[in-house]
């Protein structure tokens, strides 16, 4: 669990010299990375509605829970701790990134605004809680990973450096990764479910229970394929058609440029 400290600056020193500015709180964890909270807003949501993150760095982390309503956290890398007492301030004068919430009834769009400067591209980290049953539609990062676990649904998540972690999730997944791991855990698939895994570079591990009923298409041009699932031909492969279980299944592809494709069962 990460351990934070709020850094306090004598009142008097902000009341005499900036009576006007907000003083947003601000965090430091164990490797000395500094945050300031940007947003934090609870907006109502009912289960199977739609939320939508886009962002050009920073990760993003979604969780389940039982609520009817979606709770949103927005955090800028502020600066970094010394290590000698001290503080390297950074791009901390510029001032917080701009986080847009809009709602239109059962859908919420979030997105990070950019500057209008190529050269800077400043880290927000998102968590969100959301209820159980929920649509997320394009969540996108350019820079960070992306953790999902707790719901059920569909999922489209678009990353182009970093990893995407998904647990406990039942329901179609669709995930494109250009530089980084993907590693989901899909449950209680059911017929009309699908889940589609594009990796340029990185590694791919499935993990689905003992008795999942799935139609597989895999390839790993630059890699090798392992299963724990008996898959009728010769492992490891660069490419796999099978299926597992009698009867109608999901639909799994997985595509994996330079890589390895491991499929696991649950435990």
């Amino acid at each position: 669990m990460r351990k934070t400290s709020a850094i306090f600056i004598p009142v008097f020193i902000l009341v005499f010299f900036f009576p006007a500015c907000v003083i947003p709180l601000i965090f430091v964890d164990d490797s000395g990375r500094a945050t300031r909270e940007i947003v934090h807003r609870t907006i109502p949501l009912e289960p199977a509605g739609t939320i939508s993150v886009e962002t050009g760095a920073g990760d993003i982390d979604i969780r389940g829970w039982e609520r009817k309503e979606a709770e949103i956290s927005a955090e800028d890398e502020w600066g970094r701790a010394s290590g000698r007492g001290g503080w390297i301030w950074g791009e901390s004068r510029q001032g917080l990134p701009d986080v847009v919430i809009d709602q239109i009834e059962n859908f919420i769009k979030i997105k990070t605004r950019s500057s209008g400067r190529e050269d800077v591209v400043r880290p927000v980290h998102y968590t969100l809680n959301v209820p159980r049953s929920v649509n997320l539609k394009d969540i996108r990062t350019g820079q960070g990973n992306v953790r999902v676990g707790d719901i059920f649904g569909r999922v489209r998540v678009d990353v182009d450096e970093g990893n995407v972690a998904v647990e406990n999730y039942s329901g179609s997944l669709d995930v494109s990764v250009n530089r980084g791991s993907v590693e989901a855990e899909i449950l209680d698939l059911r017929t009309e479910d699908e889940a589609l895994i594009t990796v340029r570079d990185g590694d791919v591990t499935l993990y689905l229970q003992p008795e999942a009923k799935v139609r597989f298409e895999i390839s790993a041009d630059h890699g090798d394929i392992t299963s724990e699932f008996n898959l009728g031909q010769p492992l490891s492969a660069k490419r796999i058609s099978a299926r597992v279980g009698t009867g109608d299944g999901a639909t799994l592809s997985i595509t994996v440029l330079n890589g390895n494709v491991r499929l696991k069962k649950t435990k």
